[in-house]
């Protein structure tokens, strides 16, 4: 296991957080956590950073507190989401864990954020942030946050250099933080899509496309609380999504079945939206440049 990645709901409710970090952190694997950190105590983080959690990462789409409230969806979200960036990071600075922990923000583009990226980026970079996750809008049907055709060209020839004018600033000649950028900024909304499937949340172009891009099924599978089974985590809004149930059948079975067979050799129409492969890790140091599965 190279990798480990604990989210939710917000692992920090879970009591036995600590034993898990621990234990996938002994295998060598490098563990880190998606959290909002709701009244997160000092001793928490050292606990964690103790027990060998490598990267903290927090889900933050604007600095600006009402904009950012919106895409939450709760009132309150930025402060609390910025103060608990600074309770980890005092506890990193003051913590003797043999690793460095790694604080990280995770952002989605959408219509409503997208003109002020460059102003969280140069926010992140000034507090230190080691890297940005970056999203696209999942799951929008009705078009309420996805980019139309005209923003999406301001944001590849207006937004984008203004970021990458915000890492030259701020990198200064550090060629593999300022490469890593130009190669992931530009990754979005690329043209090997049409920009008008882009605009209606399709990402690929046929499910082969989509099928290349993703190898997921391959090595996972998602299982739902009432027993059923995805072939991943994204597709729980689609209606032909179930490769099986571990109320009729074993995982073993359902694993080796038909349904999984056929999804990961032809996949399902709701995979041309699923835009997880074309997510990308904004790297603000170099030893965060790289792509996180």
């Amino acid at each position: 296991m190279r990798e480990c990645l604990f989210s939710g709901g917000d692992p920090l409710l879970y009591p036995h957080l600590v034993r898990l970090v621990r234990a996938a952190s002994d295998t060598g694997a490098f563990v880190y956590l998606n959290s909002v950190a709701p009244a997160i105590r000092p001793e928490q983080v050292t606990n964690l950073l103790g027990n060998g959690l490598q990267a903290w990462n927090f889900s933050l789409d604007s600095v600006d507190q009402r904009v950012n409230d919106y895409l939450r969806g709760v009132d309150g979200a930025f402060r609390q989401t910025t103060d608990a960036i600074a309770v980890v990071h005092n506890a990193v600075l003051g913590s003797e864990a043999p690793r460095r922990c790694y604080v990280n923000v995770m952002t989605v583009i959408t219509r409503h954020n997208f003109r002020g990226l460059p102003d969280l980026l140069d926010w992140a970079l000034v507090n230190e942030i080691t890297a940005i996750y970056m999203m696209n809008v999942y799951g929008d049907l009705q078009g309420r946050f996805l980019l139309n055709a005209e923003e999406i060209r301001e944001f590849r020839g207006d937004v984008v250099p203004k970021m990458l004018h915000v890492i030259a600033q701020h990198a200064g000649h550090n060629s593999i933080v300022a490469n890593n950028a130009e190669t992931v900024l530009t990754s979005f909304f690329s043209h090997d899509n049409p920009i008008e499937n882009y605009a209606l949340g399709i990402y690929w172009e046929s499910g082969a496309d989509a099928k290349n891009a993703c190898g997921v099924p391959n090595y996972s599978l998602h299982l739902q609380p009432n027993g059923d089974v995805l072939p991943c985590c994204m597709p729980e809004i689609s209606e032909d999504a179930e490769v099986g149930s571990l109320l009729t059948s074993s995982l073993s079975d359902v694993w080796n079945g038909e349904m999984i067979g056929s999804f990961r050799d032809h996949r399902i129409p709701f995979c041309l939206r699923c835009p997880v492969p074309r997510n990308r890790t904004l790297g603000l140091i170099p030893e965060m440049c790289r792509q996180f599965p």
